[in-house]
């Protein structure tokens, strides 16, 4: 039996992968949260492993991790980003939102890492 998703809430995340392999060239307020919250030492580990895993994946799929999916979602989207966060850059919620029918963009400049927190 298929589940339907009644409405999805997206927090735009990476639309591609480019340019986010090196956490040491990471900046902006994400990063600065991310080492207050686990410090310098488990941020560089943690999340440099796992950007290098997540670039393999991505290559491994030639660039298309998710982009030929979003048109099959139907039901009521909304996509929230940050406009100051210093990792995820605008472009990403905009190409969701392009490529996602009828979802609804709110771009904010409060950072959503600290409306999570």
């Amino acid at each position: 039996m298929a589940e339907a998703i009644i409405t999805l809430i997206i927090i735009a995340m990476f639309y591609s992968h480019t340019g986010y392999s090196n956490v040491d060239q990471w900046g902006g307020i994400m990063k600065k949260t991310l080492i207050e919250e686990f410090g310098n030492e488990l941020f560089v580990k943690h999340f440099g492993d796992w950007m290098k895993v997540f670039a393999r994946v991505y290559s491994h799929h030639n660039g298309q991790l998710c982009s030929h999916l979003l048109g099959k979602i139907v039901c009521p989207t909304l996509i929230l980003h940050g406009t100051e966060d210093g990792l995820v850059y605008p472009k990403h919620g905009r190409l969701l939102h392009e490529n996602i029918k009828g979802s609804r963009l709110i771009l904010t400049i409060i950072s959503l890492m600290t409306i999570l927190k």
